[in-house]
This record gives structure tokens, C-alpha cells and sequence, in this order.
């Protein structure tokens, strides 16, 4: 990570404010140039001077103290006119230097937060990584050439960036295994890729075998990550079951009671309160909670976070752009280029549905004849930026689960095939007679390149780059990478058919752990919705007709008036956040990705959307 224009920013005008690095001058900022701060720059690859970081987090600082002082005059301002006493706009002068040291100490955050993620993404691929350089080394490589190869492997993601910058400190820097090692050891923000150097260092220095050491080293490691999963899943089991407790039944209750007591109680200031209440818990108190619970679940789960949909702004435009002049014909299109060419007509699609949304919306805040009202118009346009989009990434999920699933047992017939005599090309020809569910297709297709000439390795690589799965490209890389350094092909397709069955099983335990607690999510859901429309139904009009027989204002506890559509809208907009919010959170706990929910808060927002307004039409109030 390099300087972006706001630290370039930050260093030009507010360097004065840091330590010089040349005559070492101390100022406002050389308390926060402390080990720590560069230990967490060097974890978390930012590749910039303490002191340049420093300087932006004081221009942070400077930027939230700019928003305390316009929080200060603006109750200032209400003070003088008469709207608040004078002591709160006196207290709120201390918003300025609040939100100034708030700035400055989330800026500084930062590098923690990012060695944060490099680590759990390092220590979740590197069991998968370590097999890899097992296989290597059983082709007695040196462990520099393992290194090497493994830095080529994209797919290992931060433990690859580890590999590269140790085969650089060799190759470039000069150094030699022993001092490039103790290099990465300090840089590495993981503790297991540093225990990992370390034992190679001393198997190294003491003269021992570093082969048996690689296979001990990943065994552990894999018997480790799946007591991580395990863990995981258990204390995924206590957030799902707290969730329906928090996120449903509570807020549920709470409506109910307020529900009743506006309807007997005849108190205006109690009925402005509690309308408050009702739109503070169901518009910002559960959605809030929701986010809490997918942002939890996310950062307890081994897996890394989810990759982000699009690099920038610009490059969903530039996406929707080559949509707009994309060909109609894709018959020589690779595999990669037609899921970027699907990906783009879904964006293109979603849109569209959601401009015709956007000018029917605006039309009908122009005109009051208008069929539906502008809430229904905004309702349906977030249904149309998250339908298509949403089904794209299901059915492509779908299909990789469908995939991964049979993948094992594809490249455990080749170790057998290959370990009675075959070549690996005779072995994968045998497998193309196979069934092995939406992956024969893909065999069927290497087989035919294996008979135009093509070679078993590149046919491999073809396939790892049509199919474009994490799990798939790990074990591609591993035996064709084994295979080029002269390793037994066999042993090499066994270990990588076993690395793929540890991992589809912790991934079916989980799915078969949390597919009951999903089901309490969804079930709660139409529970909640069937609830609501039960009181709107039978309470309400009963309510509605005795206040209509009382003439003369207020009698007893009935109120004077029933305000009907706060009800509509408290009921119809606590159905819809418990829909989108249910749908992502089931999503994150079973698949551990948020795309994964998409679908269903999709199907569940429309569902909460068309019965409410079934019931308001049906319902005489």
C-alpha cells in the first residue's frame, strides 16, 4: 500500500507537526511515532514513513475537529434563539476536541486493522499453502525454489505476498535463506506463519530434514483449522440463537406493547413518544443490531473477508460501459471473459429496472395520480437493485458448491489411476468416461485437448481457469507446480484429493450446523409478518369502529383518533427490515459470504412487501 493523494496531502502541509526524521526534532505528533505504530506499518504492508502517516492522521484529526465545531454552532445558534438552555451549547464546545482525538486515533487504527486481516487471511490459507510446498519438496527442491514457486501461486493470496518478498530478499536484496526468514518473521503479522519460519530456521541451522518437517508442519496446521472451524461453529450457534432472541422476538414485543398502548391511551405527548420509539427501533435500532451481527460473524470466521464486488466506482461504470458495446456472439470468448460479460449484462439489467423505478418515483411526487405511492416506488427499486444481482451470484455459487463437491473424488481417481501405471494423460481420458456431476463436462473437455496435443499440466490449467474456484485453482497449482519439479504425480494428486475433502467436510458440517438455525431465522420472519397483519387485521378495525361511535372527542381510554397509517407503515416497514436483515445474516452463518443471503432477503423483501399491502387493501380500517 503506497502514499494516497490525502497523506501526500497531509505530509506537504503537516510535516512540521511530526518528528524530522533527520534531525529527529520532536512535535505535537512524535508521541504516536512510537514501535508499535512501525511494527503495525510493516504488518500491514504500508509502504510509507511513520511520520507521513502520522501527518494524515493529524489532517483526520483536523477534519473530524471541523465537525465538532459545526455541531458546536449550530446548538449555539439554537441556544441564541431561545430553543435549548445555554449550558448544553456550552458543553457541546467539547465536541471539537472529542471528535479531533476520534479522527486522529481511528486514522491511526488503521494499520492494525489491515495486519489484522493479512493474518487471518495467512492463517486461513496456510495449511493449503504449506501442502503445496510439502508436494514441492518431496521433489527434493531447495527450500529457495519452493519459495519461488510458491510466490507465483495467486491463489494463496497474503502467504504468496510473503513468499514474493522473501524470494525477493534473496534474489535482489542478496540476502541469504537464514536472514531473509528472520526478515518475514518480523513483518509477518501472523503467528503461525512466524512459528512456521522459525521451525524452518532452526531444522535449517541444527542440520535436520526440512521435507519431514514440512509434512509435520501441515498436518498440524490442518488438525488446527479444523479445531478453528469447530470452534467457530459453535459460537456461531450462540450469535443465531441470540439473534432471533435480539433481532425478532424483542423488537416483536416491543411493537406489540406500544401498538396497545397507543390504542387506549389517550395522552398525545405519550403517542408522539412513543411513534419515536416505534420508528427508532424498526429504522435504525435493528438494522444497526443486523449489521453488528453480519460484521461479528464475518470477523470470527477463519475464512478472510469477502472480496469486493468492484475494485471502484469507476470500474462498475467502465463494466457497464463494455456492456453497452459488448457483441452479441461469445463463442471464442474465454471462460473468465464470459462471466465478465454475464456480470456485466446483470449490472446493465439491474440498471435499467432501476432508472424506470427512479422516474416513476419522481413522477409520482409530481402528480398525485399516480397508481402507487413514492415509499411503494422506492420498495420496488431496491427490490430491482438487489433481484438480478442477487440471482447472478446465487446461481454462480450454486454452481461452484455443485463443482467443489465432486472435485475430490475426480483427483482421488487420478492418484489411483496414476499410481497402478497410468500416465496422467491416460488417467484423465479415463475419467472423462466418468460421472461426476457438473464437473464431467470439464473432464470431457480436457480430454479432448489432451487428444488435440495439448499437455496434461496446460489442460489442467485450462480447466482451473474455465471453472475459476478457489479450491480448484490450490489444487491445479499444487500438482502441476509438483509435477514440472519432478514429484510423484500419484502422491501429489492424493494429497491434493484429500486437502479437498477436508475442506468440503468442514464446509458440510457447518451448512448441516447452522441449516437449523437459518430455518429459525426464516420461520421467525413470516412468524413476525403473520403477527403483525394478525393485529392490523382483528385489532385494529375494532379499535377504529369504537373510536367512531364515540361523538364528542375522547371517552374512558379510547383515543380520539386511530392514526392508521403509522400502523401500516411501523408493521409493512418492520416486516421489510426483518426480511433484508434476516436474509443476509442466514447467508453470512451458512456460507460465510453475504452475496450468499442476497437471494433470500430478495425473496423475502418482495414477500414482505406484496402480503402487508394484501392485507391494507383487504382490511376495512
Amino acid at each position: 500500500m503506497s502514499r494516497d493523494p490525502f497523506q501526500q496531502l497531509a505530509y506537504r502541509y503537516l510535516r512540521g507537526l511530526t518528528t524530522d526524521p533527520v534531525t529527529g526534532k520532536e512535535s505535537l505528533g512524535s508521541r504516536y511515532n512510537t514501535p508499535k505504530l512501525r511494527r503495525q506499518l510493516l504488518q500491514a504492508d504500508i509502504a510509507i514513513r511513520p511520520e507521513e502517516f502520522i501527518a494524515a492522521g493529524l489532517l483526520a484529526g483536523f477534519v473530524g475537529s471541523v465537525f465538532g465545531l459545526i455541531i458546536f454552532l449550530f446548538l449555539l445558534f439554537d441556544s441564541i434563539a431561545g430553543n435549548i438552555e445555554t449550558h448544553i451549547a456550552a458543553i457541546s464546545f467539547l465536541a471539537i476536541p472529542i471528535f479531533w482525538i476520534l479522527g486522529l486515533r481511528v486514522y491511526l487504527a488503521i494499520p492494525a486493522s489491515i495486519a489484522a486481516r493479512r493474518a487471518q487471511d495467512i492463517d486461513f490459507k496456510l495449511p493449503y499453502a504449506l501442502n503445496f510446498i510439502a508436494a514441492m519438496s518431496s521433489a527434493n527442491v531447495t527450500p529457495v525454489t519452493v519459495f519461488k514457486g510458491l510466490a507465483k501461486q495467486e491463489v494463496y493470496g497474503e502467504v504468496q505476498k510473503e513468499a514474493s518478498r522473501i524470494v525477493r530478499d534473496v534474489d535482489v536484496l542478496g540476502m541469504d535463506l537464514i536472514s531473509a526468514l528472520h526478515a518475514a518473521i518480523q513483518r509477518s503479522p501472523s503467528l503461525k506463519f512466524q512459528e512456521f519460519l522459525q521451525g524452518i530456521i532452526t531444522t535449517t541451522t541444527t542440520g535436520g530434514e526440512l521435507k519431514p518437517y514440512f509434512f509435520e508442519k501441515t498436518e498440524e496446521l490442518i488438525r488446527e483449522n479444523r479445531s478453528d472451524q469447530k470452534r467457530f461453529i459453535d459460537s456461531l450457534s450462540l450469535l443465531a440463537e441470540s439473534y432471533v432472541t435480539v433481532v425478532v422476538a424483542a423488537p416483536l414485543f416491543v411493537i406489540i406493547v406500544l401498538s396497545v398502548l397507543m390504542l387506549i391511551n389517550t395522552s398525545g405527548g405519550f403517542t408522539l413518544k412513543a411513534e419515536m420509539i416505534a420508528y427508532l427501533i424498526i429504522f435504525i435500532i435493528i438494522p444497526v443490531i443486523q449489521f453488528f451481527y453480519t460484521y461479528v460473524i464475518r470477523t470470527k470466521s477463519p475464512e478472510p473477508p469477502d472480496a469486493p464486488l468492484s475494485s471502484s466506482l469507476g470500474t462498475t461504470f467502465s463494466e457497464l460501459g463494455k456492456a453497452l458495446r459488448q457483441p452479441r456472439h461469445v463463442g471464442l470468448l474465454t471462460q473468465e471473459q464470459k462471466d465478465q460479460l454475464n456480470r456485466q449484462r446483470t449490472l446493465l439489467a439491474t440498471l435499467f429496472l432501476s432508472l424506470i423505478f427512479i422516474v416513476c418515483m419522481f413522477l409520482s411526487w409530481m402528480y398525485d395520480s399516480m397508481l402507487l405511492r413514492p415509499q411503494d416506488y422506492f420498495i420496488l427499486l431496491v427490490l430491482s437493485l438487489m433481484g438480478p444481482y442477487a440471482v447472478y451470484e446465487w446461481n454462480t455459487l450454486q454452481h461452484i458448491h455443485r463443482v467443489e463437491q465432486t472435485v475430490g473424488d475426480f483427483l482421488r481417481d487420478l492418484a489411483e489411476s496414476t499410481r497402478a501405471g497410468m500416465t496422467l494423460h491416460a488417467a484423465i481420458r479415463k475419467a472423462s468416461h466418468g460421472v461426476y456431476g457438473d464437473l464431467t463436462d470439464e473432464i470431457i473437455t480436457m480430454a479432448i485437448q489432451i487428444s488435440w496435443g495439448v499437455s496434461a499440466i496446460d489442460a489442467l490449467k485450462l480447466f482451473a481457469e474455465r471453472v475459476r474456484t478457489p479450491l480448484i485453482a490450490r489444487s491445479v497449482a499444487l500438482i502441476t507446480e509438483a509435477s514440472l519439479a519432478g514429484g510423484n504425480v500419484a502422491d501429489v494428486l492424493k494429497s491434493a484429493a484429500d486437502n479437498t475433502k477436508e475442506i468440503q467436510l468442514i464446509a458440510r458440517e457447518r451448512e448441516s450446523a447452522m441449516s437449523i438455525y437459518n430455518s429459525v431465522i426464516y420461520m421467525s420472519f413470516f412468524i413476525l409478518m403473520g403477527v403483525l397483519m394478525a393485529i392490523y387485521a382483528l385489532f385494529l378495525p375494532a379499535a377504529v369502529e369504537a373510536t367512531a361511535e364515540v361523538e364528542g372527542g375522547e371517552v374512558g381510554f379510547l383515543p380520539k383518533e386511530v392514526n392508521v397509517g403509522f400502523f401500516q407503515l411501523i408493521f409493512a416497514g418492520a416486516v421489510l427490515v426483518q426480511g433484508m436483515g434476516g436474509g443476509i445474516v442466514a447467508g453470512v452463518i451458512s456460507r460465510g459470504k453475504v452475496m450468499a443471503g442476497m437471494k433470500f432477503s430478495f425473496i423475502m423483501v418482495l414477500i414482505g412487501y406484496l402480503i402487508p399491502q394484501l392485507v391494507f387493501m383487504m382490511v376495512d380500517v
